[in-house]
Parts: C-alpha cells; structure tokens; sequence
C-alpha cells in the first residue's frame, strides 16, 4: 500500500497586492510557498478592485507560481478581496469553484488522489455591523461538504479575554462567530491541535493590539486528515501566514467481492430443482485428479451464474407481465366510450382486477415479498384508475327525446314541455284502471274475472287448518327454524 499524499495550504492576509508593494511582498511570499512546497494559497485583502482582475493587469502571480489555477475576488474598492492560487506543487483537480462579487470569499472543490475537499477562504469584515450580515449569509453563502476548509481572516478572535474571577470571558462577537462556525460543523484546527496553547496571527499598532484573527476551521472529516498547524512570520504584512498539512490516503484497490445470490432463491422450489439437477450434472464433469475442493468453488460458481440468469429471466417475465396489465387497463381507458357498453365495461374492468390481484399473489409468494416494491407504481396506476371510476359521483341520464309510448309512428317529443306531456300520459295510463266498477260490482267482479280462472284451490280440511288460531307453540318452532 503507498503511502498516503499530503495536501498543503496556506493562507496570508497580504495587507495589499498593489503595484507599489507587490515585487517586495511577493518575493517573501513566494520563498515562504517553496520552503514549504506548499500546493494551494488563500490570500486575502489583495485590495485589486474589479477593473485590475482582467488580462494583462493581474499580478504576474501564474508565471510565478507556475500553476495553472487562480482564483481573484474583487475589492470593493480598496477594501477587501480574496484570491485561491494554486502552486507548481498542486497535483490535483479543480473541478468547481465560485467567488463573491464583494470580495469577501471564494471557494473551490479540489479532487486530489481521489478525495474530495471544498476550500474556502474568507475576509469577514472589521466593523461589527458588517460582520453580523456577514456571518448570517455565511452558511448560504458555502457549500455543504463532508471534508470542508474554511480558512482566513476572520477579524474575529474566538480566544477567551482576561480572566475575571475565575471564568474567562468572550466577547459577544467571539461568541457569535463560534455559534455560526459550531452550526457548520467546523472546528479550530489550531485549538483542537493545542487546546490550552496561546498564539498570534496579527500585531496592530498599539501595544496590546495582537490577538490570533487568521484562522482555519475544518469540519470532523477533514480535521481527520489533519496532520499539523504553523505561524510563519511574515516581514511585508502585519498578519503571519498559517499553513496546515493534511494526509490524503490512498485508496486501496481490491479484489471484487465474491458473487452471492440472495437467499430467498433457494426458498423456490424451481430454483432449488435447478440447483440439485446443476450438482448431479457437475458431478459426471469431475476429472479423476481434481481436488474435492476446487470442484466445489468451481461448481459453486458456476451455479451462482445459473441462478443470476434464471432470476433475471424471470424478473424479465413478471416485468413483461406488469406491463400487459397496464397496458389493458390504458386500452380499458377512464370509462365506457357509449352508455350501451357501460355494463361490458365494468365487466372487463372487474376481471382485469381479479386477474391483477391473483397475479400479485402470486407474485408475492414467489419472490418472497421483496419485489413488491418494484410493481408498486404499476399497481398504483391501475387502482387510481379503478376506484375513481368506483366513487365517482355520476349525474342523472338527461332525456334529450322520447318517443310515445302507445304511437310507435307518433311524432318524436324533442322539447321539456312534449317529453312531460308523453310521461304523464304513460304513468296515467299505468296508475289507472281500465274498467270503473262500481262498489257493488268491485264485489263480485273480480271474482268473476280473477279467482274464476284459478283451477287449483284449497281442500276443505287445509282451508279449516289456516284458519285455526297460531298458537305459542308454533311461534317458537318458527323462530328455531330461522337461520
């Protein structure tokens, strides 16, 4: 296995990369890069405005550097602006990188030996109303990355102030920078190294004006490639460099895994047929010198193929088969094309169910449930269709025309007032008698004309038992013989 590659980044607050100062600054700048052979720099407060970052007017820092990347943010005016710059040194992959319009971050995705980083520089601002904005749009403003760099100056320091009593105390910006670094997962790579050390990264004017503002916070994936951490002194800036190491591994090429096949095969009694005719053939292929052993890895093998193309065929079936289903149940289409075909319709629709449930049973019992995820949108899109049809609200048929009923070459009623005149001829008709009989007559009438005509009637001894009294007894062997 090789050993694992180290990834070297420095960052340095330049304090301006004008043409005045620049061959002085740059000089030192560039001896500190190759003592250190380091691979990619994050320099801030460059103070080059937008009209210095076009071609022909940058700072000949590519020829320098001999690198083939770099990354300018533009000062907005003479405040501000960060740059990414990669070395000679550098090995690796941009693939993906975008800077701020203000000046005060960029970041880059950097692939190297396989693994993944985002690297991002920042400049936050020294007034305390711009460093509230700015540390609320911080976290919109980076990516989210499991191996994340956030290095810079952050004009903030998160170290504790003089004790008072026995508790030290942190400025409230301190405190709300370390919230807003906490919510993206990210850690002081100088503190986690030395968690009680004391450094500074800047020297101001006054006596007591230094504190430790240039920092790089990284989150747990990336901190556990962290190697070191170091202050470089800087002559042409009041701000010292910091560079931090990381140990990107190798990856390990292997073998693939050994080729399985998933248990509920062998729950089949097709596939277990399968297997136990596979074994009686491998055993008439057996040469007389060859191993117990290696006939079984090989014969092993060889049945993990058989059974993968056996599985695969029959996936290819039961899909063909879901696709049949869908495609009947489209060509059934929402509802019935005619009012005469409505009964047909649903008869069709029906089966196809029946048919659709048997097979999912089946199905199921097959596979041993774990394919029934795969014809779930199939079985969605068929009971979608299905059951609006089931609960749909229909509106009441519309008589458009009605032909007489007792004319069949009557005029055809086509108008609301002719079709109520016809139904209310029809259902007169129907509710009333043919004959008016008298109450005299109703009497005798119908005897006459109905139970006249009946040949089958009552004996004498049948007719004497139904009208006998129902007595307790018969009630109660009714209701036992009520199922």
């Amino acid at each position: 296995m090789s050993k694992a590659q180290k990834l070297r980044i420095a960052s340095l607050n330049a304090r301006g990369l004008g043409a005045s100062s620049f061959w002085p600054k740059w000089k030192e700048i560039k001896g500190l890069l190759g003592r250190d052979r380091i691979h990619i720099l994050c320099c801030q407060e460059t103070k080059l405005a937008e009209n210095r970052l076009v071609e022909g007017k940058l700072p000949p820092v590519e020829a320098s550097l001999n690198a083939s990347f770099q990354l300018w943010a533009p000062a907005i005016g003479t405040s501000g602006g960060v740059a990414i710059l990669c070395t000679k040194y550098f090995k690796g992959e941009i693939f993906y990188f975008f800077a701020d319009s203000q000046g005060r971050w960029a970041w880059i995705y950097v692939d190297m030996a396989g693994e993944r980083f985002l690297l991002a520089t920042i400049y936050a601002p020294s007034q305390l109303q711009d460093k509230c904005s700015f540390r609320k749009s911080l976290p919109a403003n980076i990516p989210e990355c499991d191996k994340l760099i956030l290095i810079g100056d952050y004009n903030t320091t998160t170290d504790p102030l003089p004790r008072e009593g026995d508790r030290p105390l942190y400025s409230p910006d301190a405190q709300a920078m370390t919230v807003t670094l906490a919510e993206l997962g990210l850690q002081d790579a100088f503190r986690v190294l030395w968690p009680h050390g004391k450094s500074i990264t800047w020297v101001g004017p006054g006596v007591r004006k230094r504190s430790r503002i240039d920092m790089a916070w990284l989150s747990q994936p990336a901190m556990q490639c962290l190697l070191d951490f170091n202050i470089i002194p800087v002559v042409h800036s009041d701000h010292k460099m910091i560079t931090i190491r990381l140990a990107i591994p190798s990856k390990l090429h292997t073998k693939p895994p050994p080729s399985t096949v998933s248990g509920w095969v062998f729950t089949d009694e097709k596939f277990r047929n399968l297997a136990r005719q596979h074994w009686q053939y491998w055993e008439r292929l057996r040469h007389p010198d060859q191993p117990a052993l290696h006939l079984l890895t090989a014969g092993t093998e060889a049945l993990a193929r058989l059974l993968k193309q056996a599985v695969l065929t029959l996936k290819r079936a039961r899909r063909l088969t879901a696709e049949a289903f869908i495609r009947r149940a489209t060509e059934l289409g929402d509802g019935p094309l005619a009012e005469e075909d409505e009964e047909e319709w649903w008869t069709q629709w029906a089966a196809l169910r029946a048919e659709w449930n048997e097979w999912q049973l089946q199905d199921a019992e097959s596979w041993g449930l774990r394919n029934k995820a795969q014809w779930t949108a199939a079985a969605e899109r068929m009971t979608k269709i299905f059951f609006r049809r089931v609960h749909e609200k229909r509106p009441a048929s519309v008589m458009s025309a009605m032909q007489p009923p007792f004319q069949s070459n009557g005029p055809l009623a086509d108008t609301t007032p002719d079709v109520l005149r016809l139904a209310h001829q029809f259902y007169a008709y129907v509710f009333s008698e043919e004959q008016h009989w008298s109450e005299e007559q109703m009497q005798t009438a119908p005897a006459e004309s109905i139970w006249a005509k009946i040949t089958t009637r009552l004996a004498d001894a049948d007719r004497r038992e139904l009208e006998e009294a129902v007595i307790e007894q018969e009630i109660q062997d009714a209701l036992a013989d009520m199922p």
